[in-house]
């Protein structure tokens, strides 16, 4: 507002005289005009009637004249000489009183010469008054920005420091509650923001935590029996051949069993970089539903599985290396938690990919559970299934990176993982 009116001033001073003659120039300009089409009814009422109005309302003189003759308002006038120019502006100043007389010449189409003066005294007048109100004008307005901006920088500046002593827990990995300010302007998107980045640090803490806490638990019990079967070794408390056999079985097991769980876990982080990179590429479905099936047919022939499979989708686009690994896990859980002698079958049903095993009744509210890493329900309490909990948290983080849409379904005493691929169908 101040700006506005110290640039207003800065007019007024320098532009404010030339404006207001460049305005009477106009309306003269519209007077003469307007006497050209009057001046056929030389001497008439109308014509000096409009003569009088224009001196009464817009203090205008105008004088029509003939060399030798009296004007419009019986007035002498002074002879003008035939060689005095038309359509003329001239600014002249008064001796003695110093006032500035604007006068317009101009030449009528009966012969008549026309001049049309008018005082620019007014505008001296009250170019001081302007000036004073503006002066005023300016002082108001700077008294009220200070006290308005005082008030307002004091609350600007307590809501920053707030927001900062906000940032400042959060960076301690502490989250503050209540952290949104009521404000419709960019501090409070800045503390919506800050809020959201708040509670969604606070997940990612919490999920971490909970990650790193069960991936130590999962691995401290392989290393608990490598340890107590190498020592047992080492101290001699085996003898027999058959047995350090057995021992040694153990550990190879428990060995293959923490390389799979660190292999896991390095995938998921891979996953889980913020600036992971997706290609978009043609992948042959059927052909690698078939590789994935060959890598694990050992489980198929030692549970005597029977497997059937009715694809009829032929190329898709994605990543091939994040669908192969979806569909690795999803194909080596389906054959791995089928019971013996089970089905498992590879269908497709309104263009959607689904990948079904037998499996025990599960409840409905624990079905999202098994995309949570280390997640494995009933199977954690059986010795004879083995598995990290690791495969379902992987396919999701896959399929969520292909932008492929999924869910489980458990009906019928059968476990179904469904894959919505009417986004990426290429050809059939």
């Amino acid at each position: 507002m101040l700006i506005t009116i110290t640039v207003s001033t800065i007019f007024n001073v320098f532009f404010l005289d030339k404006f207001y003659i460049h305005r009477k120039e106009q309306i003269m300009l519209k007077i003469a005009d307007n006497l050209k089409k009057l001046s056929k009814f030389e001497n008439s009422e109308e014509l000096k009637t409009y003569i009088y109005q224009m001196k009464e309302l817009e203090g205008i003189e105008i004088s029509i004249v003939k060399p030798g003759h009296m004007d419009m308002g019986g007035r002498p006038i002074v002879t003008m000489g035939s060689n005095s120019p038309d359509k003329k502006f001239k600014l002249t100043t008064l001796k003695g009183i110093g006032a500035l007389i604007l006068s317009y010449h101009d030449r009528l189409p009966n012969g008549n010469r026309v001049v049309i003066s008018t005082s620019l005294s007014v505008m001296e007048a009250h170019k001081h008054e302007i000036n004073l109100f503006n002066i005023l004008t300016i002082f108001i307005a700077l008294v009220f920005s200070l006290i308005s901006g005082a008030f307002f920088s004091k609350r600007i500046t307590e809501d920053i420091k707030l927001l900062s002593k906000n940032a400042d827990e959060i960076s301690k990995l502490k989250f503050p509650e209540n952290i949104e300010i009521d404000r419709n302007d960019e501090i409070g998107d800045l503390s919506k923001s800050l809020a959201k980045m708040s509670n969604e640090l606070k997940l990612s803490i919490g999920s971490l935590k909970s990650f790193v806490s069960n991936a130590s638990h999962e691995l401290k019990t392989p290393i608990s029996v490598l340890c107590t079967h190498a020592h047992a070794l080492v101290v001699g408390q085996v003898k027999s051949e058959a047995e350090k056999k057995k021992y040694y079985e153990i550990m190879l097991k428990r060995g293959l069993e923490m390389k799979d769980i660190t292999q896991n876990l390095l995938t998921i982080s891979k996953l889980d970089t913020p600036n992971y990179q997706t290609k978009k590429e043609k992948i042959h479905l059927k052909s690698l539903i078939d590789e994935s099936l060959e890598k694990y047919d050992f489980l198929e022939f030692e549970k005597d599985i029977n497997v059937a499979v009715n694809i009829e989708t032929d190329e898709i686009i994605g990543d091939p290396k994040l669908l192969k690994l979806a569909i690795d896990n999803i194909i080596h859980n389906a054959l791995k938690y089928s019971p013996h002698s089970g089905l498992v079958k590879l269908y497709e049903e309104k263009g959607c990919l689904c990948i079904e095993n037998q499996s025990e009744e599960i409840p409905h509210e624990n079905l999202e559970n098994f995309f949570q890493p280390f997640y494995r329900g009933k199977n954690a309490e059986d010795s004879e299934v083995e598995g990290t909990g690791l495969g379902l948290s992987i396919v999701k983080k896959s399929l969520d990176l292909s932008g492929i849409p999924f869910k489980i379904i458990w009906k019928d005493k059968r476990f179904i993982v469904n894959l919505d691929l009417k986004e990426v169908i290429i050809s059939y």
